[in-house]
Order: C-alpha cells, then structure tokens, then sequence
C-alpha cells in the first residue's frame, strides 16, 4: 500500500515537472516570436537607414561636383576662355 502510494505521488510528480516544462516552453516561444517581430522590424529600419546614408551621399557629391563646376567657370571666365 505504501509502494502503490509512493508510485501515485511520482508518477504525480512527473506529470506536475512535465506541465511546467510545457509552459515554461510555451513562454519561450512567445519571447521568441516577439523577439523575431522586433528583428524584421530592424530589419526594416536598417534598410531606411541606409538608404538614406546613400542619399546623404549622394548630395554631397552633387554639391562637390557644383562648388568644383562653379570654381572652374569662374577661373575660365576670369581668364577669357569663357
């Protein structure tokens, strides 16, 4: 009768560390699933940003180009190329 009652209690047991490994997986995988939805919104933020790294550039390579355009008419025109 002991044994039978040592048995129920174990078997009770393990069905009790079962259920908390279950749910303790069940909210891993809740934070996983937030955690990715935060990555793809990166993701997504990442590439606005380095678009906009590329415009940056590109601007100030146009104004380059202008100030360096302008320096040199002004030079010619100053000399009577122009």
């Amino acid at each position: 009768m002991i044994k039978k009652f040592i048995e129920n209690i174990e078997d009770k047991a393990i069905k009790a560390i079962f259920v908390a490994m279950d749910k303790r997986l069940d909210r891993h995988k809740e934070r996983l699933d937030k955690l990715e939805d935060k990555y793809e919104k990166l993701d997504k933020i990442k590439a606005i940003v380095e678009s906009d790294a590329e415009t940056r550039k590109l601007i100030k390579k146009t104004a380059i180009g202008a100030v360096v355009t302008a320096i040199v008419g002004y030079i010619l025109l100053q000399i009577g190329i122009v």
